[in-house]
């Protein structure tokens, strides 16, 4: 692999590159303070890439916990519940109303009953 064609992703391949350049081309100092300073960008970029990574991944699993999971229902004893004293009178109110509308009924039908009788 000719190391002109692969983008550096390290300091230590800038710095190899600018030795195998300087034994080439003989000393050109502007050049290697300029691949010095891209091999020191590239080292902070990358501890701030792997930092970054780290901290994603802390927030990806605080993410998953926070995730409600299926709940399951609870049982209802019936034994547990009780009638209340309201609903017991209404529903005794309601039954004699039906029981006086029954009772209407029943005698309007006899009456009735008894006037063809007649």
């Amino acid at each position: 692999i000719n190391p002109v064609f692969i983008t550096p992703k390290s300091s230590r391949l800038i710095d190899q590159a600018t030795k195998s350049t300087r034994k080439k081309t003989g000393e050109k100092q502007a050049l290697y303070q300029a691949l010095h300073k891209a091999g020191h960008a590239i080292d902070t970029l990358n501890a701030s890439h792997v930092a970054l990574e780290h901290r994603n991944t802390q927030l990806q699993s605080q993410l998953d916990q926070l995730t409600t999971k299926r709940r399951r229902k609870v049982p209802v004893n019936p034994n547990t519940q009780f009638a209340n004293i309201d609903n017991i009178i209404m529903a005794k109110q309601a039954q004699a109303v039906l029981e006086a509308q029954e009772a209407a009924k029943q005698v309007r039908y006899d009456v009735t009953a008894a006037a063809r009788e007649v």
